[in-house]
Parts: C-alpha cells; sequence; structure tokens
C-alpha cells in the first residue's frame, strides 16, 4: 500500500490534519510507521478527537506570555555566560558603532533577532561581534557560499562553525541513508531523463513537444519542489517555459497535469534506495528539510536571509536554539528563483538596525537612499563621513555593471573594440553555454539551455521572441543578428580568466553581490525597465540598489536614471497584471509577415549615450598590448 504522506514530517502532519481533517484516517496510518515520541504524541491526540473538530492553536498573545527558562529561546534576560569580553572596544579592528552595540545587546537577551543591514554597513563584522561575546557556546554560520563560508572559518572564533546551508544538510542526511555516492552528488539531465524512461512526443494541441523538452519540464517541477518549502510535490511546481510557453491555454493544462503526475514519479525514485536515479544537491537539501532537523547549537546565524531557499528557512524557523537573520530586505534579487525574504517574513523577532556604510561616502548614500525611501524604507542610508564618492553622469570606470546578458555581451565587445582588455566575474560558463545554443539552433540542432530548450531551429527562436512570451529573449537574438555568432564567439573567448590581468571589469548586478569596486558604471540597459504605464517593478529597482552601492570612490550613472527608480515603483504583480491586460489586447503575432523581429522599443528611463559597437572589432594601432599574453588574445582579431 503506497504511503501518501510518508514525505510529511511531523509538524506537517499536524498542520495536514488541522487543514484536512478528511485526511486523519490516512495520516493515522502513516503515524503507525514512526517510532519518534512527536509522532506516537500526534496519533493519540488525533485518536481522542473522535471526529470532533481539532483544537485551535493558542493565539500569539498567549504564547508570548509563556515563561522561558533561562538559556532559551525568547525574552528570559541575558543568556547565561555570556558577556563582552574585557578587551572589547581593542580586540577588533575598529571599536563596535552603538548600532552595532545595540545588537550585542539583543544577542546577549537570548532572543531570536534580525539584523537588518545596508549595503557596505559592516554585518560581517557585527557578526564576529556577537560569537565573540558567547565563547564557550556553539554557534553555526550558514553561509551564502562556500567561498565567504571558508573566509568566515579563518575569522570566526573555534566553536562557531562555519558551513553552507548545503553542507550541514549533508552532514545530517548522509548517515540516514544508504545511497551510493553517484545517487547523492550526481546530477539528471532532461536527455538522460528522457532515455531511462523511453519517453515520447507529448502533442501540445497543434505544438509537438520532444521527448527531451517533455524530461526538462519534468525536471523543473522537481526542482521547484526541492527548492520550496512545501512537504510534498503539487502542481504548482510545474513551470512552462521555453516553447511550451507559446502552446494554447486549453494545451497548457493538459500539459501540466501530465508533467505533474511524472515529476511524482520522479521525486519518489530519487528518493527511493531501490533506485538508481541520482539525487543531487537540491535533493538532499529538501530531504533535510523534510526530516525536521533539531541542530544541536546554542545560536545560528543566517547570513543573507533575504535571499533564502524556503526549503532551509523551513529548517531555521524548527529550531529550538536562538536564531539570528541577517540581512538586507531590499537586497533581495532572487525571488525569480523562489528565494525567500526572510528579513519580511520572520515575525515577531526583535530587530536591530545597521544603517552607515564603510563602504561609500555621503554622496552616494543620499542616491541610494532615494531608492531605499521609494521601496518604503523609513531608516535612512548613511554614508562614512571619512570617504568621498562622486556620483557623476560620465567618466571612466574601470568596472561596469549590467542588468542583462545581452548587455554583457555587448560591453565585451565594446571593450574589445576600445583596446581594452576585459574580465567577466564569476567567469564566461554562462555566455559560452549561451552560444554553444545558437551555434546548434543556426545547424538546425535542438538547444539545452533553458531559455532555449525545446527549440530545434533558430528561426523558431526568431519566431518565439516575436510573440509576448519570448520578450525577455528579444535583445539577446537581435544581437546575435546583428553582431553575427563568429564575432560573440571571439569576443568571450578573449575575456581574461584573472581580475587582475584586466583593463576593464565586467560583470551583471547579479553576479555583482556581496563586491565592491573602486569606481563603477552603470549600463545602459537599467534604461529599459518600466511597464507600459511608465511604472517600475519593485524587483528592477531593489537590483539597482545593489548595482548602485557597489562603488567605493566614483560611480558613472545617468541622473535621470537614479531619479526615475526613486519614483513611480509598484509591485511586480501589478505589473504582471498589467502586462497581461496588455497582451491580451495585442493583435498582432508573431505568424504576421509584417511583423519585424526588432521591436520599437519602449522609451527608455534615461539618456544613455549610443552604443559604441564596432562589427570588425579592429584595434586603434595606437594601442598596444602591454604583455605577451594581452598581444595574443588581442590578436585574434
Amino acid at each position: 500500500m503506497s504511503r501518501k504522506f510518508s514525505s510529511f514530517g511531523t509538524t506537517n502532519l499536524e498542520s495536514r490534519a488541522r487543514e484536512h481533517p478528511a485526511d486523519i484516517p490516512e495520516i493515522l496510518e502513516e503515524l503507525q510507521h514512526r517510532k519518534s515520541k512527536a509522532a506516537r504524541q500526534l496519533a493519540d491526540r488525533l485518536l481522542q478527537l473522535k471526529g470532533r473538530p481539532f483544537p485551535p492553536e493558542p493565539k500569539q498573545e498567549d504564547l508570548l506570555n509563556v515563561s522561558i527558562s533561562p538559556g532559551s529561546q525568547g525574552d528570559s534576560g541575558e543568556k547565561a555566560n555570556r558577556a563582552r569580553p574585557a578587551d572589547w572596544q581593542t580586540r577588533f579592528q575598529f571599536p563596535p558603532t552603538p548600532e552595532q552595540e545595540r545588537a550585542v545587546d539583543l544577542f546577549l537577551s537570548g532572543r531570536t533577532m534580525k539584523i537588518s543591514a545596508f549595503a557596505g554597513a559592516g554585518k560581517t563584522s557585527t557578526l564576529k561581534l556577537l560569537a565573540a561575546t558567547a565563547p564557550n557556546e556553539r554557534g553555526l554560520y550558514l553561509a551564502f557560499n562556500k567561498a565567504i563560508a571558508d573566509e568566515a572559518k579563518s575569522t570566526f572564533s573555534s566553536r562557531t562553525d562555519c558551513r553552507t546551508t548545503h553542507s550541514a544538510a549533508l552532514r545530517d542526511v548522509r548517515p540516514r541513508y544508504a545511497f551510493s555516492k553517484d545517487k547523492w552528488f550526481n546530477s539528471l539531465n532532461a536527455r538522460q531523463l528522457s532515455s531511462i524512461w523511453e519517453l515520447k512526443r507529448y502533442n501540445a494541441g497543434p505544438t509537438a513537444l520532444e521527448p527531451d523538452m517533455v524530461a526538462f519540464l519534468i525536471i523543473r517541477a522537481v526542482r521547484a519542489f526541492m527548492q520550496s518549502g512545501e512537504p510534498c510535490l503539487l502542481a504548482s511546481h510545474v513551470q512552462l517555459m521555453g516553447k511550451a510557453l507559446g502552446i494554447i491555454p486549453s494545451a497548457k493544462v493538459a500539459l501540466t497535469e501530465y508533467v505533474f503526475g511524472h515529476a511524482q514519479r520522479l521525486w519518489s525514485q530519487m528518493i527511493s534506495q531501490g533506485s538508481e536515479m541520482p539525487l543531487g544537491h537540491d535533493g538532499y537539501l529538501k530531504l533535510w528539510s523534510l526530516i525536521e532537523p533539531k541542530l544541536a547549537y546554542d545560536f545560528i546565524l543566517l547570513d543573507e536571509a533575504q535571499d533564502t531557499n524556503p526549503a532551509v528557512l523551513s529548517v531555521m524557523k524548527q529550531q529550538d536554539c536562538q536564531m539570528i537573520y541577517v540581512g538586507d530586505k531590499h537586497q533581495q534579487i532572487y525571488e525569480w528563483r523562489g528565494a525567500e525574504n526572510a528579513m519580511e517574513t520572520i515575525e515577531n523577532a526583535a530587530e536591530a538596525h545597521l544603517t552607515m556604510s564603510f563602504r561609500f561616502g555621503p554622496e552616494l548614500a543620499n542616491e541610494a537612499g532615494r531608492i531605499l525611501k521609494a521601496l518604503g524604507e523609513t531608516n535612512v542610508l548613511l554614508g562614512n563621513p571619512a570617504l568621498q564618492t562622486r556620483v557623476v553622469p560620465s567618466g571612466p570606470s574601470r568596472t561596469v555593471l549590467t542588468r542583462t546578458n545581452s548587455m554583457l555581451f555587448r560591453e565585451v565587445m565594446d571593450a574589445l573594440g576600445e583596446g581594452k582588455l576585459p574580465h567577466v566575474v564569476g567567469g564566461t560558463k554562462d555566455m559560452i553555454a549561451l552560444l554553444r545554443d545558437v551555434d546548434r539552433l543556426q545547424q538546425g540542432e535542438s538547444g539545452s539551455h533553458p531559455d532555449f530548450f525545446g527549440f530545434y531551429n533558430w528561426r523558431e527562436v526568431e519566431d518565439f521572441v516575436a510573440g509576448p512570451e519570448g520578450e525577455h529573449l528579444l535583445a539577446f537574438v537581435n544581437l546575435v543578428n546583428q553582431m553575427g555568432r563568429g564575432a560573440l564567439w571571439r569576443a568571450v573567448l578573449a575575456a581574461a580568466p584573472d581580475e587582475a590581468d584586466a583593463d576593464i571589469i565586467l560583470s551583471t548586478a547579479h553576479k555583482a553581490k556581496g563586491r565592491e569596486w573602486t569606481s563603477v558604471r552603470l549600463a545602459d540597459d537599467f534604461s529599459s525597465v518600466k511597464s507600459e504605464s511608465g511604472r517600475i517593478p519593485y524587483s528592477e529597482a531593489r537590483l539597482f540598489y545593489v548595482a548602485m552601492t557597489r562603488a567605493q570612490e566614483t560611480l558613472v550613472v545617468d541622473p535621470v536614471l537614479v531619479t526615475a527608480f526613486a519614483s513611480n515603483l509598484a509591485p511586480d504583480a501589478d505589473i504582471a497584471k498589467e502586462k497581461a491586460v496588455s497582451h491580451r489586447a495585442e493583435t498582432v503575432t508573431a505568424s504576421d509577415p509584417q511583423v519585424s523581429i526588432a521591436k520599437p522599443p519602449r522609451t527608455n528611463i534615461g539618456t544613455p549615450g549610443a552604443m559604441k559597437l564596432s562589427p570588425a572589432l579592429s584595434l586603434p594601432k595606437s594601442k598596444q598590448p602591454r604583455s605577451p599574453r594581452r598581444k595574443r588574445i588581442l590578436g585574434i582579431f
């Protein structure tokens, strides 16, 4: 007999029983397989109901009046043995600021807390201050990536365990499951799944989806579930994309149901010991959330909490120790991949604010503060009075930040055309993946990149971007058609692998998160984010704020652009509704022979200068390479 609720934790089973009393018999059957004390207690409570309604959950005010023993989470007074050390004012490079002292006071109380830190406001140094007051306690610092975790290991006390969330998850779940190394760590791609399951072509109305495309949608649905906080896979985790976005509405419903059923089958095989279907990194992170672990620490520091994986956040919410959520709600830039802003969603937590940036001076703080005010922030961003940061409309800059990958390609080509050797932050792997698909599609072969999956030639892509669903790819397709894939390949391969060797540093705003440079210019594509009604989505304003605040000494940005982002913002959901209405009203389709692929652009926000594109990419003779390596790289042009 199948176990419908086998993936549910005990807490989730109780919630299910409250919300769906009809499921209680099946929940009781599931609890018979559980050995934990919590499972037995829940089974006893459900048996005692005998058809009566579930008792109401305690009110918040009742929870706040519960007596909490010293050393546990809550407003219980200072935790035992925590104190500022005797050399508090001299131990660190700089003495703590009043705002940091306030954060330390809250930490000493043992309460769940949030530290809201504006860009460059000393977040990491504040966390070290907290840990220094609890030298005899076990702490866990959860970092956004491995590089940050490794750096933290060398600066935090030995009693503070510094890890990524994946590292913490694997340590807990691996002893519980007798999976092979390949099952734990291997990944699964669409072509592999299509072959293993021998999937057939799916006819979605007049549109046929090849087996690889169907497999891609199945894997994507499971990935969305694994990154979510949901206890079981739902139909809402199915996300159509690529060619599937262009099928008729009725066919989308049927396709969603088909993909959902196969996604359930895939997840079942991924967690089955009898199947070789790989689980992968997202998979064991999800298992971690489903087993509801209690972590053996006295306090947990969750960094970058504004972009938390919901599966991770569900684990954090279950902990009995003191939780410290650290981040800036205005720097959430990964909601498009399901990240949850814990700095907004965590309630009933004490809050400390770090408002003075140590990265830049008052002039940039004032300009960035205009964006924050438009986003609803009431605290004022302060600049470091010891620094002078200029905000200018034009001028040279060593670093350029773009909003999109298509503009990143343009900036690489512009740099080479001016005789400058560029470096791309994070490497050129993503750019190369896009170009490989362009090669395949222009040669009549299918693509594998998420944006191109399901298309089987370049003409299909061109037709797709002529419609509203393909608008996000339009700039890149026009760039390829304008410059040619050969010129793009030469530009990408010429990029310097090391930042120190480059004349100019290029990055998307997303890849620039957590970085800082002496001078930064914001590329022209930030000017193209207004909706047809002239409003800017909150998410774009947050990304612009992140990009602005990477500069230390000079920020080159159009002042008209800053003014636009400091006014007339709107929630993303409102902009999405506006676009949906606009799309339904459009009568011209991509099949109309009069339609050109290059749509007339919407009115831009600022007054960006013209692109300096050079199809021939000829280098000025006066610009001589400074090293043999530079000469080799630039010589390919």
